[in-house]
């Protein structure tokens, strides 16, 4: 009589499947406001992270600061990220996609509002760690609820569409910050930030929805009930009942199984990746206007340089999956990481000069932004789809550590009066040790146009 009823139930189920109907069928009003607000999100977080970039001239000169310090700084908002993408994930998988994400916002508004009363370094430090777990729960978070809430077809485009954000926030900085600095002062750059932030919160609070995956595996209080509400919204029938979840079927943690498994072979040379690719990129997008104005060019010079990276940062975004189509994305993804490190050699050869400087950035931009598409897509490829999400974020807490790093090692650099060349140079070297470990990544992905599909 058990077997009679058994049966049924899990066909019912994965007919009804409310993640299964998501995947199959075309994209719906809810599913893309979901994805524009993500979007938007990381829009902000490009120029949150980016202000102090924007910013740090100014702030070395009313402070007295030397490159060091400077250095320092950066690392402590870079540290915040990678603690707030460390601490928020397994936040987000105990208590939900939506507090994480209103919660981080609210950290972000209060960090970029606090910096602009700070009088001291270390004062100042403390807001940017503070801003940064903010910045780092949004990275934690975003590209997970797109994941989960996007049809198959239209995945990458959406993914893609999230990863421009941040490059287009940087461009909008760039172009206010100049504008905004010399009419208001540094800290009206941190103040535009929070208050955008803050505008933000109510839209977050009122239309971003729960994650459908969060209510099926932890099951909250009234599960059914907000799935049911929810599912209107996406108009897919109601359920009876919740569909199996993880535990019901016997999973396993896949944490240990990445960490500490069989998985740990294909986690090792994409988590290195990201190690080495994060320490060049960040020393790229913190140090580039301060490296200009250090060896004579104006102000606006070095924040017009950083946009321009960003500028081609989006193409570098966009034609990465075309590239991936062609080569494979392990082969495209190695390509561009050879290219970030010749063109870092290329910027402190020719820095210098403006109009060199000028023609170098865009280019710059394309491969440093590409290796980031090319790394999300390779550590997708690397795991299968029951560890993919644990793969993702085990690779991405490796690359905060080279993130973290790397500020302050240039700081230390061009302490020791190294000359732009040289500092650049050294900073190259992690690309091509990037390049290296990427070359080792899983070859069951390298060719072919399902290697572009994260």
């Amino acid at each position: 009589m058990a077997s009679d009823t058994t049966a049924p139930a899990a066909t019912d189920h994965a007919a009804t499947d409310p993640r299964a109907i998501i995947q199959s069928r075309p994209m719906r009003g809810t599913q893309v406001l979901i994805v524009g607000i993500c979007a938007l999100l990381l829009t902000f977080e490009g120029f949150d992270v980016l202000a102090l970039s924007f910013s740090a001239p100014a702030i070395a000169r009313e402070w007295g600061l030397g490159p060091g310090s400077v250095g320092m700084l950066f690392s402590a908002g870079l540290a915040g990220v990678g603690l707030g993408t460390l601490g928020f994930a397994p936040v987000a998988d105990a208590f939900g996609r939506r507090p994480v994400i209103i919660f981080s916002s609210l950290m972000i508004t209060i960090g970029m509002l606090l910096s602009t009363v700070t009088t001291s370094v270390l004062l100042f430090a403390a807001t940017r760690v503070i801003t940064g777990l903010g910045v780092g729960g949004l990275f934690a978070v975003t590209g997970v609820l797109i994941f989960e809430y996007t049809s198959a077809k239209a995945r990458v485009l959406a993914l893609g569409m999230n990863s421009v954000g941040f490059p287009i926030g940087a461009i909008l900085g760039g172009s206010l910050a100049y504008l905004i600095i010399h009419s208001l002062g540094w800290r009206a750059v941190f103040a535009a930030g929070g208050l955008a932030s803050a505008v933000l919160l109510p839209m977050i609070i009122w239309l971003l929805p729960e994650s459908i995956d969060f209510l099926i595996e932890r099951r909250p209080k009234n599960a059914l009930a907000r799935m049911n509400r929810l599912l209107q919204r996406l108009d897919i029938p109601p359920l009876v009942e919740l569909p199996p979840n993880a535990a019901a079927l016997g999973e396993k943690s896949a944490v240990l199984r990445v960490s500490f498994g069989t998985m740990l072979a294909a986690a090792l040379p994409v988590s290195l990746a990201y190690l080495f690719g994060m320490f060049s990129f960040y020393f790229v997008l913190s140090w580039v206007p301060k490296l200009l104005t250090d060896i004579g060019h104006t102000e606006r010079s070095g924040i017009g340089a950083l946009t321009l990276i960003n500028i081609g940062g989006i193409v570098g975004i966009l034609g990465m999956g075309p590239l991936s189509n062609w080569l494979g994305v392990r082969r495209a993804t190695t390509c561009s990481f050879i290219g970030m490190a010749i063109g870092i050699v290329v910027f402190g050869l020719v820095s210098k000069n403006p109009t060199l400087v000028t023609l170098i950035c865009a280019p710059l931009g394309m491969a440093v932004y590409a290796m980031t598409v090319g790394l999300y897509a390779m550590a997708a490829a690397a795991f299968p789809t029951t560890l993919r999400t644990t793969g993702i974020g085990v690779s991405l807490t490796a690359g905060r550590i080279g993130s973290i790093v790397s500020p302050y090692v240039a700081g230390l650099l061009f302490a020791a009066h190294l000359t732009p060349l040289v500092v650049c140079a050294l900073c190259a070297i992690p690309a091509v040790l990037a390049a290296l470990s990427a070359m080792k990544a899983n070859p069951a992905y390298s060719s072919g146009p399902a290697a572009a599909a994260p």
